[in-house]
């Protein structure tokens, strides 16, 4: 029979791969070593030398020695489909949830530290149809360079969800809450099977922040003060948007929002660029309604709402110079 390694000898055939039941033998109480965890063998007793791994082809005899470490500290806190779990990473929570990825369909980052490895693992759990992540004191964000960041951007932190499963004709995601992140920039969140997005605390939408996102239907960006260039550009299902603090509106926002019929703007939007709300891709947006709530009337620009067919509700002047609160626009256009 098989002797111990940490004692004498472990007989693998000359030519054959070791397993891994023969890698893990050792266990920490067998080598006094209580409160550590194997991290595998090495050709040196300090891990700096070869390490011997489970599959390795043996040649002849060799020397090689137990690798100790301490348990890594659980670091994140999570709930997997409804069920609170801790992990020293996510994929580490997962594991301790004993819930297979296939099962795995909503996902909640609740507290501890989220790294950009951890954002990286979210794109293999192919199933997770709805995804909470709150930032704030109890749940702090790493960009890959370790700085804490509350922006998802290239340059930043970066999430991205799962391609579609096999036979699937789109990717599982469905909702996604993302609270505590300030800037949504161009390549920040890919979820473009997504239907509703919740990012209340956003100040600033980068241009393209959500381009393409075409099965989008609602939104909301409470405390957004910018709308960047061509920010929802075919977001062709977006029927739904909040807007409760946008001071300015840029070039081709709203370009192919063919079924965003209603938009709110608030009172404290200073300027809207040629925004091309009524570019579609086919037809025009009959029965739009924009209700207009600023007492000063913003800078428009030519063309912003050209396209625009009135539902028949009493309309203002939609001009620099003459505007009322709570107004509703539909064919007028603003003058130069």
């Amino acid at each position: 029979p098989q002797k111990s390694w940490l004692t004498q000898y472990a007989f693998v055939t000359e030519g054959e791969a070791i397993t891994e039941k023969q890698i893990a033998e050792v266990t920490p109480k067998d080598a006094g070593m209580e409160g550590y965890e194997l991290a595998g063998w090495n050709t040196k007793s300090d891990g700096t030398g070869t390490a011997l791994n489970a599959g390795d082809v043996i040649a002849g005899n060799m020397t090689v020695y137990p690798v100790w470490e301490e348990p890594k500290a659980d670091v994140i806190t999570v709930k997997i489909n409804g069920t609170e779990v801790k992990g020293s990473s996510l994929e580490d929570a997962v594991a301790e949830s004993g819930v297979a990825v296939k099962d795995l369909t909503d996902l909640e980052i609740v507290s501890g530290i989220v790294t950009q490895d951890d954002l990286d693992y979210i794109s293999e759990l192919t199933y997770v149809e709805n995804f909470t992540m709150n930032i704030g004191e109890d749940l702090k964000l790493y960009d890959r360079d370790g700085n804490e960041t509350t922006v998802l951007g290239a340059d930043a932190a970066v999430l991205k969800f799962a391609d579609a499963p096999s036979g699937w004709s789109k990717p599982a995601i469905r909702t996604v809450t993302l609270g505590g992140i300030t800037e949504i920039q161009n390549g920040g969140l890919t979820a473009k099977s997504a239907e509703t997005i919740s990012m209340p605390d956003v100040i600033t939408v980068g241009a393209f922040a959500f381009a393409n996102f075409s099965w989008l239907e609602e939104i909301d960006l409470s405390k957004a003060e910018v709308i960047g260039e061509l920010a929802f550009f075919r977001c062709t299902n977006l029927t739904d948007i909040t807007l409760e603090a946008v001071t300015t509106l840029k070039e081709g926002a709203f370009k192919y929002t063919n079924s965003l019929n209603k938009l709110t703007l608030p009172e404290t939007l200073k300027t809207i660029e040629n925004i091309e709300f009524g570019v579609v891709t086919q037809g025009n947006k009959n029965g739009t309604k924009i209700t207009l709530k600023a007492m000063t009337p913003p800078t428009v620009a030519n063309g912003a709402f050209k396209g625009v067919a009135s539902s028949g509700t009493t309309q203002s002047n939609f001009h620099r110079t003459a505007w009322r609160a709570g107004s509703v626009c539909g064919d007028d256009q603003p003058e130069g």
